[in-house]
């Protein structure tokens, strides 16, 4: 059974509460449980005796989401947990024994985007497990391809198999988009444009064996990785991406390139780690408490 870890802090975050209503959704569609994190910032907070008062007002928080999962998802385990400390460092943690790590995040304005997408970027950079970052404007119910973003990179091929099951799972189809923007440009040979060609259309095949029925269709084009995949993103379900890589999608979850997908992303995005390699996000995005 899959466990969906979501992080929950619906009175001081509203970006929290549409990732509750995708982790939900998916853990009704999946039989998956769920446990519903909130994580109260350990220098906002008292110590002390008064700390499980403090605790008391997100305890309540989290239970009332907990009781809404439970009527949405009544075949799914759900569990509740409240925990102090640096919400990223917190997340960073459960991600060991998670399946799936939730999180919400949404745009409001150039400076708050990059508060707000601050955990994002940090947590999807770090996590052991793959972390979906929903943005404030989903909504439950809409049905629609899974769009991911794929570069001749080990680490792509990851996000490519989980993207092929993700939209076989959902009964729809797969685009995957390959952008030769970068290094190449606009210039580049025919001879090179043909070699990348062949490359994603080889691996449209692999997918299209390993999933039959699976509609697959590619896109691929000179443009910038975070370009293509926003383009096609505003009308996908789930947009799938390696959190590192050696080609196109290989700054994708370093400075502020991720932070446009991440953030101003309208479809839930789904960041597959690299396995055994972590990422180290740049320091200006590190919050206070980190080292």
């Amino acid at each position: 059974m899959e466990k969906i870890v979501v992080a929950v802090d619906p009175e001081t975050d509203p970006a929290s509460q549409p990732a509750l209503e995708w982790a939900i959704a998916r853990a009704q569609e999946r039989s998956a449980s769920l446990e519903l994190l909130t994580v109260i910032p350990s220098r906002h907070g008292p110590r002390g005796a008064d700390l499980v008062t403090s605790a008391a007002p997100y305890a309540d928080d989290v239970q009332r989401a907990a009781d809404l999962a439970r009527t949405r998802a009544p075949a799914s385990p759900v569990s509740v947990s409240v925990r102090r400390g640096s919400p990223a460092r917190v997340l960073m943690a459960v991600s060991w024994r998670a399946d799936l790590l939730v999180i919400g995040s949404h745009p409001t304005g150039p400076l708050a985007g990059i508060l707000r997408g601050t955990i994002a970027l940090q947590v999807a950079g770090r996590s052991e497990c793959p972390v979906a970052v929903v943005p404030s404007g989903w909504v439950p119910g809409r049905t629609a391809d899974v769009v991911v973003g794929w570069t001749d990179d080990a680490t792509a091929d990851e996000a490519l198999e989980i993207a092929a099951q993700e939209a076989a799972d959902a009964g729809t189809s797969l685009t995957i988009v390959n952008s030769w923007g970068q290094p190449f440009g606009a210039d580049a040979s025919g001879e090179v444009v043909e070699v990348l060609r062949d490359l994603v259309h080889a691996a449209a095949r692999r997918v299209r064996a390993s999933h039959p029925g699976l509609p697959v269709e590619v896109d691929f084009g000179p443009t910038p990785a975070v370009v293509a995949l926003v383009e096609r993103g505003r009308g996908a379900g789930l947009v799938v991406v390696g959190s590192h890589g050696r080609g196109a999608l290989g700054s994708l979850i370093l400075g502020s390139t991720s932070h446009d997908v991440l953030v101003n992303m309208p479809a839930p995005v789904l960041v597959v780690p690299s396995p055994g390699e972590r990422i180290t996000v740049l320091p200006e995005i590190a919050p206070e408490d980190e080292p």
